[in-house]
């Protein structure tokens, strides 16, 4: 699951190359015009929602160095998943899927969702009031939880979330048993996973990144920097300081800064 869109999908790593959209600038390293997130890679291929341009949903051909308008509508969330497309419509912020390949999109979930994420043949989304999930057709809707979340990632069968209700306060859910586990020292701004550790900037902290053991619930700092928009990408934690990116080993060590467009 490609995690990095919940946190913007600003970032991109295709044939060893880096493709990442400036936050400080507002620009690219590749070429584009547009203000690239949400990246999704396949191929050749970067789709995107363009914030210049209505948040309309676009295609950078990387051999080409082209780009194209695929859906002409503001698109939220985009998530490339079994050679589909799917994102909230922000007009009526509800969950759609658009074939890659330019045919006819389908609305998958007709209530007002937050956010959500893809695992394998499931859909986890957040309602103003629930945790849900159904097939990819929408279908076979189950409720998790009762309650607003911000952001949330699967881990290992347990699903992680900052509760609104609670000042975002991780909250882990185990999906067997529907259990709850809260890390009250963390307070999630933003949140993603390597599939064995959580990694959350911190607003109890000034947004340091803590490593946390969804485990045992210990967490240790990563980085004493007031943090955003934390990426994993090949084993490097990549997030922004200042709006500048930086990286740094999901083992821990030194944040470098990101120059150029190979890491």
């Amino acid at each position: 699951m490609n995690y990095n869109i919940l946190n913007g999908g600003l970032i991109v790593k295709v044939n060893n190359q880096l493709y990442l959209t400036n936050k400080n600038s507002l620009d690219t390293n590749f070429g584009c015009e547009g203000i690239p997130w949400f990246m999704n890679n396949d191929s050749n291929d970067i789709f995107y929602s363009d914030q210049k341009q209505n948040n309309g949903l676009y295609k950078w051909n990387i051999e080409l160095q082209s780009e194209s308008l695929i859906l002409d509508k503001p698109c939220y969330g985009l998530i490339l998943h079994n050679e589909s497309l799917y994102y909230i419509d922000e007009n009526n912020e509800q969950l759609y899927c658009y074939p890659k390949n330019g045919k006819k999109e389908t609305k998958v979930v007709v209530e007002e969702i937050n956010n959500f994420i893809i695992d394998n043949d499931y859909i986890y989304y957040a309602t103003p009031e629930y945790i849900k999930r159904c097939d990819l057709s929408g279908r076979n809707i189950e409720k998790l939880y009762d309650g607003s979340v911000a952001m949330m990632v699967l881990i290992d069968e347990k699903l992680a979330f900052a509760d609104k209700k609670n000042q975002n306060i991780l909250t882990i859910l185990d999906l067997n048993t529907l259990t709850l586990e809260t890390i009250t020292d963390i307070s999630v701004s933003f949140i993603n996973t390597d599939g064995q550790y959580l990694f959350c900037a911190n607003s109890q902290n000034n947004n340091n990144i803590f490593r946390v053991n969804p485990q045992d619930g210990k967490s240790i700092r990563m980085c004493s920097e007031h943090t955003t928009h934390l990426h994993i990408i090949d084993g490097d934690l990549l997030f922004c300081v200042n709006n500048e990116w930086h990286k740094m080993s999901l083992f821990g060590g030194e944040a470098i800064k990101i120059r150029g467009t190979r890491i």
